[in-house]
């Protein structure tokens, strides 16, 4: 049997970073829903029509073809995307 006090404090940092992703994360997209949804109702065409492509585009493909996009693309754009320490 293993010992699990060893990796208690792993396993409990682990979790704080998971609590703090979820948090900021959670953050995040409520205020891009909100600005999103605002611009969608807006009385400005471009307004309404940059909202309106941002959300379209977002419904209309899967996370995993986002998340490929950003592992693979965004890197020749400059955007360096690094793992947690």
């Amino acid at each position: 049997m293993t010992q699990w006090s060893g990796y208690l404090g792993l396993i409990l940092q682990g979790a704080l970073v998971t609590i703090e992703l979820t948090l900021m994360g959670s953050v995040l997209a409520l205020v891009m829903a909100f600005l999103a949804g605002m611009g969608r109702v807006s009385r400005f065409f471009i307004v309404r029509a940059i909202a309106t492509t941002y959300i379209e585009f977002f419904r209309g493909t899967s996370i995993f073809v986002q998340l490929f996009w950003a592992y693979f693309v965004l890197p020749f754009a400059g955007l360096s995307l690094t793992p947690l320490q």
